[in-house]
């Protein structure tokens, strides 16, 4: 699916696309006022399976969506495979969990990588920007991500539970939450280093004491002054 404007969907999963199989490229679409009861308010993709045909998510606008989990986009299910989210903008999406991308239960070895996505001005009232949950052996990595301007109760910018995560060259400013502002993690793994991170050792993240942190290289604590 390449180039459409999609809008104006409603269903119980995947508002705007819903994948149950197979390995969409999904590429340079606008996704925009989609709503879905359930999950994936834009996007949907589960039980994806391929090894030589990974799922790609890239360069598309996904705005304005509403559901229950993953405003945005949800993933839930793939096996085998390592979906690419790329170059994406996932903005002003509202959702319960996950207002922007919502990410459940996944069984990859290789993990699940985004790269240059902005997630911005997304409200949810866990995980605003993104929340990933049971990612069991499949680390969660960002980098060169703006994760930017999103609100929750908990995890205003980035919310993981039972999640290895990695957060390299990315920047997470200007989110609020009263538990974790830019990031919360409970029983997680979690690792940053060369970020901008708003409050970084000064309750800017929220992390369980059953979760292993380290702070590797190159944080700042500075305004990127966007």
């Amino acid at each position: 699916i390449e180039g459409f404007t999609i809008m104006g969907g409603y269903t119980d999963n995947g508002g705007g696309i819903c994948c149950l199989g197979g390995t969409p490229t999904i590429a340079t679409n606008v996704i925009v006022g989609n709503t879905a009861t359930n999950v994936g308010g834009g996007v949907f993709l589960e039980g994806i399976s391929s090894l030589d045909l990974p799922p790609m998510v890239t360069d598309n606008v996904i705005a304005g969506n509403l559901s229950g989990g993953g405003g945005g986009l949800c993933i839930m299910s793939p096996v085998s495979c390592e979906p690419i989210l790329a170059g994406n903008t996932i903005s002003g999406n509202l959702a319960a969990q996950g207002g922007g991308i919502l990410i459940l239960y996944l069984y990859l070895a290789t993990g699940l990588r985004l790269d240059n996505n902005t997630i911005t001005g997304n409200t949810a009232s866990q995980g605003g920007g993104l929340f990933a949950m049971d990612l069991w052996y499949s680390p969660l990595q960002f980098f060169n991500c703006t994760i930017v301007g999103n609100k929750a109760a908990i995890g205003g910018g980035v919310s993981i539970m039972g999640v290895q995560s990695v957060i390299a060259n990315s920047i997470l400013w200007d989110n609020r939450a009263d538990d974790g502002p830019a990031i919360f993690a409970q029983s997680a793994m979690l690792g940053i280093s060369y970020a901008a991170v708003e409050a970084l050792e000064s309750g800017g993240t929220s992390v369980s004491a059953d979760s292993l942190y380290t702070l590797g290289d190159g944080n700042i604590n500075a305004d990127p002054l966007f």
